[in-house]
């Protein structure tokens, strides 16, 4: 049942915007099919791009729910009282569908309380910031460093909406400027979204700016991927340090695990003119 409003509309700073096109629709009503969310570990994508997801195991804490946001099921993700090993996790396999220029995410998420977590990534194959050899050991685990031989930065996210301690709602994006002191712009919600009941987020970056919108409200920042590096996606290929890499979009992987339900999942890309 739907309890909050509408999510704001999302529009490009500009006079006039494309038309959106649909990279992958998820709302797991496939959660009404007897076995799902037990053995048959397929996330369904209604897009004509077909970017079906997979839970990587009967192991890891993602369920069905019938607390849904729209129709008759959402996905439950790392129930505390759900006694499986991993946590809950889902992949959408490398796709260059899901490597827009400009694109726009939304969903619908329902949580209990404040933490930190990711709510959806998309990384890198490599980041393509400096000359070889110039970048330093980079954080890729806790307690984890790695030197790249090749000055990349490896395995990083691209594009990402998460969840604050504060309640907050962030979404930041990759900008692969070697001038700048990090490969991120983020822009964060200014409310906390209410605890308890479903409520809408989303992020879009139209080429001017990245956006954040909740119910709340939308907050903007300028945002204008450097030519011919921009985002870096390069979301395959093999890597020096670690050998082939085929790095996938998630539900709840980078980072803490994300404790809530998730449904009405979108994804677009947006068409844009010139900023200013």
């Amino acid at each position: 049942m739907r309890t909050t409003t509408a999510l704001v509309a999302l529009v490009c700073a500009l006079p006039s915007a494309a038309v959106a096109s649909s990279l992958g629709s998820w709302n797991f009503e496939e959660g009404g099919v007897s076995g799902y969310g037990e053995a048959n570990l397929d996330v369904l994508d209604s897009s004509s791009f077909e970017n079906h997801g997979f839970i990587p195991s009967a192991d890891y804490r993602v369920s069905y729910t019938a607390d849904a946001y729209e129709g008759e099921w959402a996905l439950q993700l790392n129930d505390p009282l759900d006694p499986r090993p991993h946590p809950g996790q889902v992949n959408v396999p490398h796709s260059y569908s899901l490597e827009p220029a400009r694109g726009e995410l939304s969903a619908a998420i329902k949580i209990e309380h404040y933490h930190d977590a990711t709510i959806f990534t998309k990384a890198s194959f490599q980041m393509l910031r400096t000359e070889p050899g110039s970048q330093p050991p980079v954080l890729v685990a806790p307690g984890t460093s790695v030197e790249f031989p090749l000055g990349r930065i490896v395995g990083r996210t691209v594009y990402a909406l998460r969840l604050r301690t504060d309640g907050r709602i962030e979404a930041l994006i990759a900008n692969d400027d070697p001038d700048e002191p990090g490969p991120w712009v983020s822009v964060v919600s200014d409310e906390p979204i209410p605890l308890g009941e479903w409520t809408e987020i989303g992020m879009r970056w139209d080429g001017c700016s990245l956006m954040v919108t909740t119910a709340s409200g939308s907050v903007l920042v300028p945002y204008e991927a450097t030519p011919a590096r921009g985002l870096s996606y390069q979301g395959t290929g093999t890597d020096p340090t670690f050998g082939a890499v085929d790095l996938d979009a998630a539900i709840s992987q980078w980072g803490a695990p994300f404790v809530g339900k998730i449904d009405a999942v979108s994804f677009h890309e947006i068409g844009c003119g010139r900023c200013g």
